[in-house]
């Protein structure tokens, strides 16, 4: 089971560095923002007339924008659609390897939305028992429909019953995520960071269940 232990051992390593990348990310734009305030705290002690004190204000209030909305909001959602692809990948191959080790059927012989594929896979046909995040109502299936909400519709929840559900989920569980009377979804940095927390700990409770089970992976 050596194999195993690599493998998920690499991957947690990597999740550990998309964690730097987000934190990274945050610094580097509070950094331009004070960047910013500096160069107006700047211009505005020199002498100008009202009229380029009105321009420095419209100027100021642009870049604030980007770096306080624009940005954010594009780096963020960029970085979940990465995260989430890169760990549906990776959960993918363990359900390839045992297919190529025991000569069974494929995810591709099965229905539904990959992160769906995979958890009948590992229920049904490597009949082990499942992380909680996998489960018809944990976590990573919220993620998944966040996720799918940003690829495909900018991050405006349309389905009422998803905004339902986002909303209470962010007064309770995930507080970092917020969602407006039109559906938009804004993520903070808090959230990424709870997202690679889950798929952390589902890859290390599915390592657990395949060498307790004693699944053939090779």
């Amino acid at each position: 089971m050596a194999w195993i232990d690599d493998y998920i051992r690499i991957n947690l390593h990597i999740l550990g560095l998309m964690e730097d990348l987000v934190g990274k990310t945050e610094d580097w734009m509070s950094g331009d923002w004070k960047k910013l305030e500096e160069k107006f705290d700047d211009a505005i002690e020199q002498e100008i007339t009202d009229k380029q004190l009105f321009r420095l204000g419209q100027e100021k209030n642009i870049e604030q924008s980007k770096l306080g909305h624009v940005y954010p909001r594009i780096l963020r959602n960029s970085i979940l659609v990465y995260i989430f692809g890169y760990f549906e990948k990776q959960i993918s191959v363990l359900c390839t390897t045992y297919q190529n080790s025991n000569e069974t059927i494929s995810l591709k012989d099965l229905r539904g939305s990959v992160i769906n594929r995979i958890r009948i896979y590992l229920i049904k046909i490597m009949k082990i028992e499942i992380p909680s995040q996998l489960s018809g109502q944990g976590s990573l299936q919220l993620i998944n429909k966040i996720r799918n909400t940003v690829i495909h519709n900018d991050g405006i929840a349309i389905d009422e019953g998803l905004r339902t559900k986002i909303r209470k989920l962010a007064e309770k569980t995930i507080p970092f995520i917020t969602i407006d009377s039109n559906g938009r979804l804004d993520i903070f940095p808090e959230f990424l960071f709870w997202v690679i927390k889950e798929m952390k700990s589902c890859m290390e409770e599915l390592s657990t269940q395949i060498k307790d089970n004693k699944i053939r992976l090779e």
